[in-house]
C-alpha cells in the first residue's frame, strides 16, 4: 500500500483489565493485572458491530467480549489504560470450537468436553443482560439506586450428536457413524446455520447431513435442530451438497448468507469430503412460511409488492426442495450450484475465509504457492435467469492480489477499498488496505501515457490462447502509441505476479501505429497456432506482425520480450472511427461508427507484402437500423452471434439469422456499453449459450442514464424481471424495467458484483453546468437490489463517491479494468493512470 500509513488503537494493554464474570448465581467485578489477553494467542475471534469477541488459546473454556477500551498515550492515575471485558466460562473441562457474534448482545457458540463431535457437544446461545447486585428502595417501593453488572446469560445450551434427527435423515434414520471435530456457525438470512462434519452409517439407506439450522423452543429453552431438506431426498443414496450416502463423509467448513441483487436468499457453503480441498456451492433458501431456512425449490418464486404504490418490496423462494437433482453437485443443475468452478487450492489445504459482498462471493486462500495453488482472495458472481434465480457463476478471479500468504480479507461495501492480513515475515502478519495509487507494481506500463493519456487498457489473462498459462499481458493504447506489459510469469515452477520493470514492457510509437491518432481498441485474435495483436481507433486498424510471417506469434508466447523479434505494426485495410475490435476463432470483427465488418484470419493477409486478399466483409450498416442517422457504440461477439449497442437501441445480429431489435424496458435511446457475464474464462466472447448482458443506456440531451439487465439462453435475449410496478393489485406479476436509473449522464460503468462504479467521460468544467452532473466517480453500494435500485427513486449523484480525488480538474476518464493476475482495479484516461492495489 504505497504512500499510506496505518494507525490503529491497540485492543488491549499490559497494565490492567476489568473483568465482569458470572458463576451462575452471582455476578462480580474483578481487576486483573496484567491484562489476561496481553501477549496471548487467539484461538477464535469475531467482531460483531465493532465489539470484538474472542477465545484465547490458553483458556478455550472462556469467551471474552470487549465492553470498553481506555487507552492513553500518557496514562495517569485518573486516566489509566484499562480494557473492560465480559467473561463467560463454560467450565474448566470445556473447549470452545466456534463462535459467532450477532450484534453486540448475542453470541452463538459451539463447545464440547474435549474435541467437538462427542456426545457432550453443544450449541449455545448467550445474551448480554445486566445483573442487579444491590439496590436501595425507598418507603414507597421505588428503587432509587442499584448496581448492575453486564453478563452473558445462557438462553440455551443444547446437545448435538450423532443421534440428532436432523443429521441422520429423520427420526427413523440410522445414527451417524461419526460426528467429526469440525463445526462452523453463522447467523444469516434470519437463521442460525450450523456446518458440521458428518459420516453416514454404513447400513443401506443411511445418510449423514452436515448442515442444519436451529430454532429456539422458548418453552423448553432449547434449540430444535431442523432438517435442511426432506429425509426423502437426503436418503436417496446420492452424495448431495449437504449430505453423504451410506458410509460416506461430508463436511461443511464455512458458511455465508447472500441476498442477491435480484432479491433472493442463498446460503453459500464450503464443502468437502473431510480432507479438502473445499468446493463452494450456492443453495437457494426458503424465506417465507413454515419452511423458512430450508433449502428451496429454485423454481418456486413469489414477488411481493408494496400495498400503496405497488412497487416490488421483496422476492422470495416459497417452497422447500423436493427433488434430489436440485442439490446433486454432479446433476443437471451443477452449473447453478457450483460457485466459480475449481479453486486454485490443493489437498489437504483449506480456504481461510468465505464471505459475500453484494453479488460477489469471496474466498481467501492462505497457503503458499504450490502446484495448482495460488494464494490470495478470489471472487465469483452469479449469472441469473430472468426470474432472478441463479443459473451459473463466473469463473474465480483473483482480487486483492498478493504473493504473500493471505490469512484474512474483506471488501468494504461502501468504498473502493479492500483489506487483508498477510504474512510479512515468518512470524509477523501485516494489515493492508488497497487504495488507488500511481506508483504500483504496474507502474512501468501505466506511466507510459502519450499525448492525451491512456485511451484504452486491455487485460489478457494467463488463460488466453497462445499464453500456455505461463504469462499474462496488459495492453495500453494512446495517441499513436501501444504499450504491452507482462503482468504475470512462471517463477519457481508456479504462475505468480510479475515484479514489473521497464524490461517487462515493449512499446510501439512509430508512425505505422495509425499515424499518431487516438487508439481506443485492442484485441488478441487466434486461428489455430497463429495469434495476432490488433489495435484500432480514429484512423483505422493496425496489426503487429513479422514482415514475412504475417502473425504476431505462433504456438506459445514465451514472454513479452519475444514481441520485439522483428514485429512491426501494419495498417489493415481502409477503416475509420473504429469503436471496437472483437475476434473469434475464425474472424476479426471491426465495429466502426457506421459499419460492422469481419475479416477471415489468415497470416498471408498481414505480411509486409500480402499474398492473400484482405477481403473485408461488410455484414451490417448502421443505416439499416433507422430512418434517422444511427451510429454503432459497442459490440460483443460469440461465434458469429453479435450483440450491438447503437444510438438507436440494442440489437442482436448474425449473418445467418439477420437483425433483431431487443426491447429495453424503460430504456434510453443509446446503448453505449455492453458487459457480458458467463461461466467462461472470456465472457465477452462466450455468452450466447447461457449468460447475462448488462447494458448501460443513456441520453446526453436529457442527462439521464440507465442499467438494463438481460439473460441470454441459446442466443435468445430476454429482459430481467427487474420489476418496479405491479400489473395488478391481486397478482405477483410486474412489469420489467431498468435495474438502475441515474439522475445524471453516465457513459462508463464497471461492476464486479460488489463494486459498482459509474462516471461520465468528461468531468469537471467539461460537464454541463448542473452541479449534480459533475462527479469524480459515482459508486453504488454493493447491496443494491431489484425493486430498491430504482423503484421510482432515481439514483442521485450523492449516493456515494469513489475515493478518486485525482480525477478532479477537467480530465477525461476513459474507464476501469480489472487486471487478472494481481487483481488490481485500474482507472485510466487523460491523467496519470492509477491502480487499486
Amino acid at each position: 500500500m504505497p504512500g499510506t500509513e496505518l494507525e490503529a488503537t491497540a485492543m488491549t494493554n499490559q497494565e490492567a483489565a476489568t473483568v465482569y464474570t458470572y458463576n451462575g448465581t452471582t455476578a462480580s467485578i474483578s481487576g486483573i493485572n496484567p491484562n489476561p489477553i496481553w501477549g496471548a494467542t487467539f484461538h477464535l475471534f469475531d467482531v460483531p458491530m465493532q465489539r470484538p469477541i474472542f477465545v484465547l488459546a490458553g483458556s478455550k473454556n472462556k469467551i471474552y467480549s470487549v465492553l470498553d477500551i481506555q487507552r492513553y498515550e500518557d496514562p495517569t492515575e485518573g486516566q489509566s489504560n484499562i480494557t473492560t471485558l465480559i467473561e463467560h466460562d463454560f467450565g474448566a473441562s470445556e473447549q470452545t470450537h466456534a463462535i459467532f457474534g450477532y450484534g453486540p448482545d448475542i453470541i452463538f457458540a459451539a463447545h464440547a468436553t474435549g474435541a467437538f463431535g462427542t456426545t457432550a457437544s453443544k450449541i449455545a446461545e448467550l445474551y448480554k443482560t445486566p445483573f442487579v447486585t444491590s439496590s436501595v428502595t425507598d418507603t414507597e417501593g421505588n428503587v432509587t439506586s442499584q448496581t448492575t453488572i453486564p453478563y452473558f446469560k445462557t438462553i440455551t445450551d443444547t446437545t448435538i450428536s450423532a443421534s440428532t434427527d436432523a443429521l441422520k435423515g429423520g427420526a427413523l434414520g440410522n445414527n451417524l457413524a461419526a460426528l467429526g471435530t469440525s463445526v462452523t456457525l453463522t447467523y444469516t438470512l434470519s437463521n442460525l446455520f450450523i456446518g458440521l462434519d458428518a459420516t453416514a452409517n454404513a447400513a443401506a439407506g443411511s445418510c449423514g447431513t452436515a448442515l442444519t439450522f436451529a430454532i429456539l423452543n422458548s418453552t423448553q429453552d432449547a434449540f430444535l435442530f431442523q432438517e435442511i431438506a426432506p429425509s426423502s431426498i437426503l436418503t436417496t443414496g446420492i452424495n448431495t451438497i449437504v449430505s453423504a450416502a451410506a458410509g460416506n463423509q461430508v463436511r461443511i467448513t464455512h458458511l455465508a448468507g447472500m441476498i442477491t441483487s435480484t432479491y433472493l436468499n442463498y446460503l453459500i457453503v464450503a464443502r468437502d469430503a473431510g480432507t479438502g480441498p473445499q468446493t463452494i456451492y450456492a443453495l437457494p433458501i426458503v424465506s417465507t412460511g413454515t419452511d423458512t431456512g430450508k433449502i428451496a425449490d429454485f423454481s418456486q418464486i413469489i414477488n411481493n409488492f408494496g400495498s400503496k404504490i405497488e412497487v416490488l418490496s421483496s422476492r422470495q423462494f416459497t417452497t422447500q426442495v423436493s427433488n434430489v437433482a436440485d442439490i446433486n453437485p454432479a446433476g443437471v443443475y451443477a452449473a447453478q450450484l457450483l460457485v466459480g468452478g475449481a479453486l486454485p487450492l490443493v489437498a489437504p489445504n483449506s480456504i481461510q475465509k468465505l464471505y459475500v459482498v453484494g453479488d460477489g462471493v469471496y474466498v481467501v486462500i492462505g497457503d503458499a504457492y504450490a502446484a495448482g495453488q495460488t494464494p490470495g482472495t478470489f471472487r465469483s458472481q452469479p449469472v441469473y435467469a430472468e426470474d432472478g434465480h441463479i443459473v451459473a457463476w463466473t469463473a474465480w478471479q483473483r482480487v486483492l492480489g498478493s504473493d504473500e500468504q493471505m490469512n484474512f480479507s474483506f471488501v468494504d461495501r461502501k468504498t473502493l477499498s479492500g483489506y487483508y492480513i498477510a504474512h510479512a515475515t515468518t512470524n509477523f502478519r501485516a494489515v493492508n488496505q488497497t487504495t488507488f495509487v500511481a506508483d504500483s507494481n504496474l507502474e512501468p506500463i501505466l506511466s507510459q501515457s502519450a499525448l492525451g493519456g491512456v485511451q484504452g487498457i486491455f487485460n489478457f489473462p494467463q488463460s488466453t490462447s497462445g499464453f500456455n498459462n505461463a504469462i499474462s499481458l496488459l495492453v495500453s493504447t494512446g495517441y499513436g502509441a501501444v504499450y504491452i506489459g507482462q503482468t504475470g510469469a512462471v517463477s519457481g515452477g508456479f504462475f505468480q505476479i510479475q515484479t514489473m520493470t521497464s524490461a517487462d514492457v515493449v512499446s510501439y510509437t512509430s508512425d505505422n501505429v495509425n499515424d499518431h491518432h487516438a487508439l481506443i481498441a485492442a484485441e488478441i485474435a487466434h486461428n489455430g497456432a497463429n495469434h495476432w495483436l490488433f489495435v484500432g481507433g480514429t484512423t483505422g486498424v493496425s496489426v503487429l506482425t513479422g514482415d514475412a510471417t504475417g502473425y504476431t506469434w505462433t504456438g506459445n508466447l514465451a514472454n513479452v520480450a519475444a514481441l520485439n523479434a522483428g514485429q512491426t505494426f501494419k495498417l489493415v485495410g481502409d477503416f475509420a472511427y473504429v469503436k471496437k475490435l472483437v475476434a473469434d476463432s475464425t474472424y476479426l470483427y471491426i465495429l466502426t461508427s457506421t459499419d460492422l465488418y469481419r475479416i477471415a484470419l489468415d497470416p498471408n493477409k498481414f505480411k509486409a507484402t500480402p499474398t492473400a486478399t484482405l477481403s473485408p466483409e461488410l455484414i451490417l450498416s448502421a443505416s439499416t437500423l433507422s430512418k434517422n442517422p444511427a451510429y454503432f457504440l459497442d459490440l460483443i461477439v460469440d461465434s458469429g452471434f453479435c450483440v450491438i449497442g447503437t444510438t438507436n437501441g440494442l440489437y442482436s445480429f448474425s449473418p445467418t439469422s439477420g437483425l433483431t431489435q431487443i426491447t429495453m424496458p424503460s430504456g434510453l435511446p443509446a446503448a453505449s456499453q455492453l458487459i457480458a457475464l458467463s461461466s467462461a474464462t472470456e465472457p465477452q466472447r462466450s455468452f450466447k449459450t447461457l449468460g447475462n448482458i448488462l447494458v448501460l443506456n443513456n441520453s446526453f440531451g436529457t442527462q439521464q442514464a440507465r442499467i438494463n439487465r438481460f439473460t441470454v439462453t441459446d442466443s435468445v435475449i430476454t429482459p430481467f424481471d427487474d420489476f418496479l410496478i405491479a400489473t395488478s393489485k391481486t397478482s405477483n406479476i410486474g412489469s420489467p424495467t431498468s435495474f438502475v436509473k441515474f439522475d445524471n449522464y453516465i457513459n462508463n460503468y464497471f461492476t464486479d458484483g460488489s463494486w459498482n462504479i459509474a462516471s461520465s467521460y468528461f468531468l469537471g468544467p467539461n460537464q454541463p453546468t448542473n452541479a449534480l452532473a459533475t462527479p469524480s466517480a459515482l459508486q453504488l453500494f454493493a447491496g443494491i437490489r431489484t425493486g430498491l435500485s430504482s423503484s421510482q427513486l432515481i439514483i442521485p449523484m450523492f449516493s456515494a463517491y469513489a475515493p478518486l480525488l485525482f480525477f478532479v480538474g477537467g480530465i477525461n476518464l476513459a474507464g476501469f479494468v480489472r487486471e487478472s493476475t494481481s487483481g488490481s482495479l485500474i482507472s485510466y484516461g487523460s491523467f496519470q493512470v492509477h491502480a487499486n492495489v
